[in-house]
């Protein structure tokens, strides 16, 4: 069995409000908190990701080169479903407030990445809520636990995460 585990990444936009994706492979600090905190530590390349919508796979490029698709990606280059699929209404989702933007269980995120201008990147599990946000990069260096639900749809949560 194949099983994804998922993100929501969160940016504030420069007007305020905030842009909301869906990450469905490797959500973990491990892998799309690094990414993240390595290559889009910025609000430019933050909000980069954002303008691709959701998307399968992240990786350190969001541009899309010659000959990439869903079907054939170009390692190291970000894959959408909207861009590099075709599918539709894979949009970022704009909200007033990061409360608003806050996925809701029934996403089946695992881990929600939240990028503040002023701050940088900051990580919880979906499941505790922005009350449980932590700066990425003291949960990348293990100085913060980040533990996330393992969420598999019509068999619900069958363990934990435990980051780092």
């Amino acid at each position: 069995i194949n099983m994804g585990t998922r993100s929501d990444i969160i940016v504030q936009r420069k007007d305020g409000r905030f842009a909301r994706i869906y990450c469905h492979w490797d959500g973990y600090l491990e892998h799309n908190g690094q990414i993240l905190f390595d290559h889009y530590n910025n609000h430019a390349k933050a909000e980069s990701l954002t303008v691709l919508g959701n998307i399968s796979s992240l990786a350190p490029i969001a541009e899309c080169p010659a000959g990439h698709s869903f079907e054939h990606p170009v390692y190291g280059y970000c894959v959408a479903y909207g861009r590099d699929r075709g599918e539709l209404n894979y949009n970022a989702k704009v909200f007033d407030s990061l409360a608003e933007a806050w996925p809701s269980e029934e996403t089946w995120t695992e881990f929600t990445y939240v990028y503040l201008p002023k701050i940088g990147w900051l990580v919880a599990s979906a499941d505790q809520g922005s009350q449980a946000l932590v700066p990425l990069d003291a949960a990348l260096r293990g100085e913060i636990d980040v533990e996330a639900l393992i969420k598999v749809p019509f068999l619900g949560v069958i363990g934990r995460h435990k980051a780092i």
